[in-house]
């Protein structure tokens, strides 16, 4: 049985164009060498594709070919627009909230500094 080993995430899609298999294979994360995995094999639109151990059945074996990967009964893997979105969205809002903190920290350290002035005066 052939696995083909990715490290896991958005990274995945694009290094999988670039290989081909010509029968059926296992993906492993490289880091928990769990198989993506159709869970219950439940093929239909927007099913959720979960990393589990491996164990050679039919929903963890993919072909890649065409510039898609398929998997059981046909299923594309797709990485879903909106999810993908979201995250960015979310990155943004984390990335700008951490710039705020670390400005808060700074204005804490300016102040804390002119309050230890004052009573070293007084």
């Amino acid at each position: 049985m052939k696995r083909v080993c990715f490290i896991t995430g958005i990274v995945v899609a694009a290094a999988l164009g670039c290989v081909t298999v010509a029968q059926g294979a296992q993906i492993a994360g490289t880091t928990s060498g769990e198989c993506f995995d159709i869970p219950h094999g439940v093929v239909a639109d927007g099913s959720p594709v979960n990393q589990f151990h491996c164990h050679g059945s039919p929903n963890e074996q993919w072909t890649i070919g065409n510039g898609q990967i398929s998997g059981l009964g046909g299923s594309c893997l797709d990485i879903m627009g909106k999810a993908l979105d979201v995250q960015k969205h979310q990155s943004v809002q984390m990335s700008q909230a951490s710039v705020r903190l670390r400005e808060l920290e700074r204005d804490v350290d300016a102040n804390r500094d002119v309050y230890q002035s004052f009573l070293k005066r007084s």
